[in-house]
């Protein structure tokens, strides 16, 4: 009868120990949720105050102040005057093709040599 009533009371014994780790671990996990919770509230915080500091930075009106005015072009450029008084310079441009077609001449001419 002894060894019974022995046996019960280790049993609840074990079964408490048991309850009170489960709520422990249950305690740990909460608390580090409500941490999780509280750090990513600052990222967004922080998120949200970084977008506005990038924003203020890259704002055209800021990015416009900082322009230099642009140095005369080389003395021998031909120009397009336009009706508002601003000048376009005019490209000098090389036919890509007849370029391709004279090295191709060429090569060949090599190659028949």
């Amino acid at each position: 009868m002894f060894f019974r009533f022995g046996a019960a009371i280790g049993l609840i014994v074990i079964v408490c120990l048991i309850g009170i780790a489960i709520e422990k671990r249950n305690l740990d996990l909460r608390r580090e949720l409500s941490q999780q919770h509280a750090r990513s509230e600052e990222f967004r915080e922080a998120h949200a105050r970084l977008r506005l500091k990038t924003q203020q930075l890259g704002s055209t009106s800021r990015l416009m102040q900082d322009i230099p005015k642009p140095e005369p072009e080389i003395a021998g450029t031909e120009h397009i005057h336009l009706e508002h008084g601003a000048s376009i310079p005019l490209l000098r441009w090389r036919s890509h093709s007849s370029r391709t077609v004279n090295q191709r001449n060429r090569s060949t001419l090599n190659v028949t040599r």
